[in-house]
């Protein structure tokens, strides 16, 4: 970092904002996701890639640490991913039955340290979906049962709610992940909701277990403010299962890459029954995983459970998998360790610039993964989904991206491999940059999120 002082212009975008409402009139609100429309700031619209840096159409440089929500791994542009994927255009992009399945297996049980049985999809909340369909044919039972704060897609049952004192989930009125044309009562019906952070989650999973297929969870939930389950009550949450005959899925989608090898399972002690990856697996190329013991994932052989898709295995994103797990996979894991590295250097210079400034700040870091927060440290999912927090968060997040460092929304940010010395020498002028000017309105953020 060259000094504290530096001045750092205000990034403008005339182009992309006429694009952006340009696009508004024949995309549905602009935006390809509804909660990419929910908090500030407004997309960027990127020309071109390289690296750890993007540029968006108006000619502005940005350091890119939203990844694509996570799903660049490698980086923009990585030259041993482009290549092993050009040779598979060239030769089949997408056949039914190739012949990839073997080799993206075995490199997937390499990196996870276990040999599931494995089906492959395209996106986490199909494969999620999956997982309950084959629970609920496993275990003859119809319930769910989620955590507050998680998220595990767009489908009706596992979207929002709002937790009762008994587990009973109903929806939430003006909740963010509300909707309309959700089926009338699924929530109640099929669903409990709780939290590790009460102590009745264990007396609801025994009370409900003769009519509970799964319990569903992210090992790290990312999304909701990068919280990690306490190992006790992870420990008891599969001692119930257990004893109950109630499966026990993972929902990996984010965590599997980027929280290293043996993803998020091994980091905080959980033995799933089922797992789903996605996202970084194949560094952004679409594809997912559902991953299983066989005696579950049979059903799928003895057609007792019906799974279909056109891309299922398609031969591009099965090549994604294989070489992203490749480069990741050599050499005892030393490129994930390189990243992992690199992703604490980037943690650690944010943390000293806020403290030099008298910033409150601070960091939940996971391997790959880490969440910026204004404010005390807290390790609750209820404090980050607070709306004093989630502002202080989403203002930091717009501060930055105008000031050329791009984070996901509520400032999440991915490291990848593509990371350089120069890279973090950018960050930290720029970081500096935005809390030496906006250190009054981040402190009084701070102290509004802390008090929330």
């Amino acid at each position: 970092m060259s000094s504290t002082s530096i001045s750092v212009p205000q990034y403008a975008t005339p182009r992309g904002d006429a694009y952006n409402a340009a696009l508004a009139k024949v995309l549905a609100g602009g935006v390809h996701s509804n909660f990419r429309a929910a908090t500030e700031p407004a997309p960027i619209r990127i020309s071109q890639a390289r690296g750890a840096r993007v540029e968006d159409i108006d000619g502005n440089e940005y350091l890119d640490l939203s990844s694509a929500f996570g799903s660049l791994i490698l980086g923009h542009g990585n030259v041993a991913f482009n290549d092993a994927l050009a040779r598979q255009l060239s030769t089949a992009a997408h056949i039914v039955n190739g012949v990839l399945e073997l080799e993206a297996a075995e490199a997937l049980h390499r990196w996870f340290g276990w040999a599931p049985v494995l089906r492959f999809g395209l996106s986490g909340t199909e494969m999620v979906s999956n997982a309950i369909r084959l629970a609920r044919a496993y275990t003859g039972r119809s319930k769910v049962m989620r955590f507050s704060g998680h998220y595990h897609g767009s489908s009706d049952l596992l979207l929002g709610g709002q937790m009762g004192d008994d587990g009973q989930t109903h929806p939430q009125a003006n909740g963010p992940f509300e909707s309309d044309g959700r089926a009338e009562g699924v929530l109640e019906r099929e669903c409990l909701l709780v939290s590790f952070e009460d102590s009745n989650w264990s007396r609801i999973l025994t009370e409900h277990a003769d009519d509970l297929a799964c319990v569903l969870l992210e090992p790290v939930c990312i999304n909701g403010g990068g919280v990690r389950p306490d190992g006790g009550n992870v420990a008891e949450m599969v001692r119930l299962c257990r004893a109950n005959g109630v499966l026990v899925v993972a929902d990996e989608v984010i965590t599997g890459v980027r929280l290293g090898s043996g993803g998020g399972q091994k980091a905080i002690g959980l033995e799933a029954d089922m797992f789903v990856t996605g996202k970084a697996v194949s560094n952004g190329i679409p594809i997912s995983v559902l991953a299983g013991r066989a005696e579950i994932m049979e059903l799928y052989a003895k057609r007792r459970v019906a799974h279909g898709g056109t891309y299922n295995g398609y031969g591009l994103g099965l090549r994604a998998i294989t070489s992203t797990l490749g480069i990741l996979n050599k050499d005892s894991f030393a490129t994930f360790n390189r990243i992992d590295e690199i992703s604490a250097q980037l943690a650690e210079t944010a943390l000293k610039i806020a403290q030099a400034l008298s910033v409150p700040l601070h960091i939940n870091r996971f391997g790959a993964a880490q969440v910026f927060h204004i404010g005390a440290a807290s390790g609750s999912s209820r404090r980050y989904g607070s709306l004093a927090a989630t502002l202080a968060d989403g203002q930091l997040t717009k501060m930055l991206q105008g000031a050329g460092i791009m984070m996901c929304p509520l400032c999440r940010a991915y490291p990848t491999l593509a990371l350089t010395e120069g890279d973090i020498d950018f960050f930290a002028d720029r970081f500096a940059s935005v809390l030496e000017t906006n250190q009054a309105k981040l402190s009084r953020l701070a102290r509004a999120a802390d008090a929330a």
